[in-house]
Order: structure tokens, then C-alpha cells, then sequence
């Protein structure tokens, strides 16, 4: 049995910026991060275009964004939450920054803004066509500069440990052995990522084949 403060299921942008944060607050907690395959791959990985967040605010203002969200989102847009993601774009963005994801600069040193649909303004930050590599990479070496974050790459979780509506952690796969594990932890955070795969055709990774919905959902989490 392996025992940790933080057990994070999923090595993508959000389970891995959970671990930076965690393991800064809380220098003497142990987190761990299991994923199914090596500690790089993740839908974050293949994400090209770029992120959008309002930068040239001479041009562009957190209205305009909202209103070009709820415009596209065509009644389905929750505008309390379109409103919170996109005035804390220009932090999250600092925060990428701070931890080395480098977004492409025009010739004038700031960044350079594209525009893509959907957009009534240029405020897409990216790197070269392969943003999420970058974003990837950079929150990946973060994560390798804490020493109470461990990673077990190509370990499976199978199951959620729960009792008495508390979850304890998960059974966990190592591929390599094919041995199962129990990862007891006082708190789980499944950052899994989607379901892509359950469809015909899709441009997700191999592995968005929603085993953490699957996971919450036969403990009636869902």
C-alpha cells in the first residue's frame, strides 16, 4: 500500500497545476500523481491553437470576451462562470509564464495575439501551433522541481476506495508489473481528462477513454 496527503488521477494541465499549487502551500504534504501512460501524455499535449485572454485592453475589454463566449456557446454558457474564467484569464496566464511556458512575442517584444472564430478581437496566446506542448512541458518541469511531488507513470486506476461517502484513494494498476495497489490518500482529485475515444471518430489522445467519470459515477458521484 502506498500512503499520500494528495493521490491526483491524471497528468494534464489541471491535474498537474493542482500539484504545483498543493505542494507550494503545503511544503511537508505528499502528493502523487498516477497516469495511465507517461507522465507527457494528455489531451493538454495536443491542444494547437492557443488560449484566449484579453491582453490589449486598448482594443479589447473582459466584455467584449464574455459577450463573443455566450454568443458562441448559444444559450448553453453558464455566464457566471464565462465571466470568472475570462477575468482570470490574464492571471493564469502570468502564472504559466512565471512557471516557463514560453507564447510567442511579435517583433515589437509583446505577445503576439491571433484571432480565431468565434473571437470579434485578436487575443489568442500561443506557441507556434503546438501550445499545449508547451504549456505541457513547462508545468511538467515545474512539477519535477518539488520533492514532495511524486509521479508513477503507467499505473492504471481501476477504482475508487469509498465508505461511509468518504473516498480513502484508489486501486491502482502498474502496467508494468500488472500488479494492483492500493493508493490511500486523504484527498483524491480526479483530473482524468475526457471521453473522446468512446466516439467513432476523434482527434483526442488514445487515452481520453473517461475512466474517472466512470470511476465517480459507480460510486454515484454522477
Amino acid at each position: 500500500m502506498i500512503q499520500t496527503d494528495y493521490l491526483i488521477i491524471g497528468s494534464g494541465v489541471a491535474g498537474l497545476t493542482f500539484a504545483i499549487k498543493i505542494a507550494t502551500k503545503f511544503p511537508n504534504k505528499k502528493i502523487t500523481i498516477v497516469t495511465k501512460s507517461s507522465e507527457d501524455e494528455s489531451n493538454t499535449k495536443y491542444a494547437q491553437g492557443g488560449i484566449a485572454i484579453v491582453q490589449n485592453k486598448l482594443d479589447d475589454n473582459f466584455e467584449k470576451h464574455i459577450d463573443d463566449t455566450i454568443v458562441c456557446g448559444d444559450g448553453l454558457c453558464d455566464k457566471d462562470i464565462v465571466s470568472m474564467v475570462i477575468t482570470d484569464g490574464p492571471k493564469r496566464l502570468k502564472e504559466l509564464i512565471d512557471w516557463g511556458t514560453r507564447f510567442d512575442q511579435n517583433e515589437g517584444g509583446t505577445l503576439d495575439l491571433g484571432r480565431e472564430g468565434g473571437h470579434s478581437k485578436n487575443r489568442i496566446v500561443h506557441h507556434k501551433d503546438q501550445t499545449g506542448y508547451e504549456i505541457e512541458r513547462a508545468i511538467l518541469k515545474q512539477v519535477h522541481t518539488k520533492n514532495n511531488i511524486e509521479i508513477f507513470d503507467f499505473h492504471f486506476a481501476l477504482e475508487l476506495i469509498t465508505e461511509n461517502n468518504y473516498c480513502y484513494g484508489a486501486y491502482v494498476l502498474n502496467e508494468r508489473t500488472n500488479k494492483i495497489s492500493i493508493f490511500q490518500a486523504e484527498f483524491t482529485l480526479l483530473a482524468t481528462g475526457g471521453i473522446g475515444q468512446v466516439y467513432g471518430h476523434t482527434t483526442n489522445s488514445s487515452i481520453a477513454t473517461g475512466d474517472g467519470i466512470a470511476m465517480a459515477n459507480r460510486i454515484k458521484l454522477l
